[in-house]
């Protein structure tokens, strides 16, 4: 498959997400206003994923989440999988939940649910970490919380 070729089939279903996950919601999302580059100001960025655990995406976001500057940065984080139950799972999950200001299970919500919980803590920027991976959750992105 050509570059060209995936980047075709990418927007196709990008548009088609986009499309769907449109006609599912009742009425657009308000958003609030990114903040000024004032101090007071912080920008709010949630990430969703399946891999708050102890993969290689799990362990790198607790050291990029842990580094972010308060000041500047909130971080929420949204789990798409339940935790398993094992101590090595639950150690990062738990130690990525003490990281965030946030940290919510929604992998038992509908897209619209999980939509409207992300866009009831104003996140400004939301970050799939999954994208067309497995347990993906494209509609909800595609909703732009």
């Amino acid at each position: 498959l050509s570059p060209a070729a995936a980047l075709a089939i990418c927007k196709q279903l990008g548009q088609e997400s986009h499309l769907q996950a449109q006609a599912m919601l009742p009425r657009k999302f308000l958003h609030v206003s990114v903040p000024s580059s004032s101090p007071a100001g912080s920008l709010r960025v949630g990430y969703i994923t399946s891999h708050f655990t102890s993969s290689s995406i799990g362990r790198e976001m607790l050291f990029l989440i842990g580094a972010h500057s308060r000041e500047h940065v909130v971080p929420f984080c949204y789990a798409l999988n339940a935790d398993e139950g094992s101590w090595l799972q639950h150690t990062w999950r738990e130690a990525i939940g003490r990281a965030c200001s946030s940290f919510r299970y929604i992998g038992h919500t509908n897209e619209l649910q999980a939509a409207q919980e992300i866009n009831r803590e104003q996140v400004h920027v939301l970050v799939d970490l999954n994208g067309w991976s497995g347990g993906h959750r494209v509609l909800l992105v595609s909703m732009q919380p």
